[in-house]
């Protein structure tokens, strides 16, 4: 229970002296090179390669020197690979492939035992796709790509995993900005805890420094200004044609205005061609459809806030019952 340490592995390189190696006589055995690292106090393990869950006996009261320090050993009940083990209050999270387990100790001094609970059949996404914000609160990608927060309310699934379309991601925490950073190979994303909202961020971030510096593989440059909303239907199941969106912004500089687009709820998003978004803040984008998603962004590099996004357009074959679910003069007991 103690803070998480991880070991990189270690590289070695061996060269022959060529003196020893210029001598016909001379023979050269080579045997596996064995070494013995000595970590102080370290209360947990894991080995990326297994099923079980390994305690030590070093950080507990009654600790003797003996030949084996180990504590217990027993399976995950997720009985899958484990990926990673955090800290979260009082208790510790087991994350494996195929699920997430807790175990919490229990009893006083020498009479430690520890209470097991399954808690979800659903596992982490990788071993990298987790971390932490604070001492009682973590955040992590499941295997299907859902952004869930677990902490004191619970699990909390943020339902943005349409936007992930890679199959890794590094997930990190931004303390000053309270921003969760999710970084693949070619695309990155920023969460905002404080507004529950996605927009885009920066890829091939590894991880941040203690001073808020992000560590990358390459260059790394702030992308442009772009949102895109959840979908909606306007409070009618029936289909719409849109003229224009509004914007209220406090910008004059360039910005271009679409819309995504589905006829119906199980079809994939289209998308409008972009469109200009005049002084006034109106871009006329007609669209046809069921449900939609607006989209704004910029081709500049600019501060942009948003107030609000309103949008005209004609509904079509409006039904009163449809859109409030509920008639004056029905009797309530039919």
């Amino acid at each position: 229970m103690n803070t998480e340490i991880e070991v990189s592995p270690l590289y070695l390189s061996l060269d022959l002296d060529e003196n020893a190696v210029a001598q016909a006589s001379v023979v050269i055995e080579v045997r596996p090179l064995v070494m013995h690292l000595e970590i102080a106090a370290l209360a947990q393990t894991q080995d990326p390669g297994s099923s079980d869950i390994w305690g030590s006996r070093i950080a507990s009261l009654a600790f003797t020197l003996a030949e084996d320090n180990e504590a217990f050993r027993r399976p995950t009940l997720a009985r899958g690979q484990v990926l990673r083990m955090v800290k979260l209050g009082t208790r510790c999270l087991i994350f494996s492939s195929d699920g997430i387990d807790s175990m919490q100790p229990g009893g006083r001094e020498v009479e430690i035992y520890w209470n097991y609970e399954h808690l979800s059949d659903i596992g982490l996404l990788s071993s990298w796709a987790l971390t932490m914000a604070g001492e009682n609160e973590c955040w992590f990608l499941d295997s299907r790509k859902h952004l869930i927060q677990v902490g004191d309310r619970g699990f909390i699934d943020h339902e943005c995993s349409q936007w992930f379309t890679e199959g890794n991601y590094v997930l990190s925490y931004d303390a000053e900005f309270k921003l969760i950073y999710i970084s693949g190979q070619n695309e990155g994303w920023a969460f905002d805890i404080q507004n529950r909202s996605l927009g885009g961020g920066l890829r091939r971030i590894t991880g941040l420094t203690t001073d808020k510096l992000s560590i990358g593989q390459e260059v790394l440059t702030p992308g442009l200004f772009e949102i895109t909303t959840n979908w909606y239907d306007f409070g009618s199941r029936a289909y719409k044609s849109i003229r224009s969106v509004e914007f209220s912004v406090d910008t004059i500089e360039y910005l271009e205005a679409a819309l995504d687009f589905r006829y119906r709820n199980v079809d994939t998003f289209k998308t409008t061609p972009w469109k200009r978004v005049n002084p006034s803040g109106i871009a006329y984008v007609p669209c046809y459809g069921l449900e939609f998603r607006v989209k704004l962004r910029s081709n500049v590099p600019q501060h942009v806030h948003l107030d609000n996004i309103r949008v005209m357009g004609t509904l079509h074959g409006y039904d009163f019952l449809n859109a409030v679910g509920w008639a004056p003069n029905a009797n309530p007991n039919m």
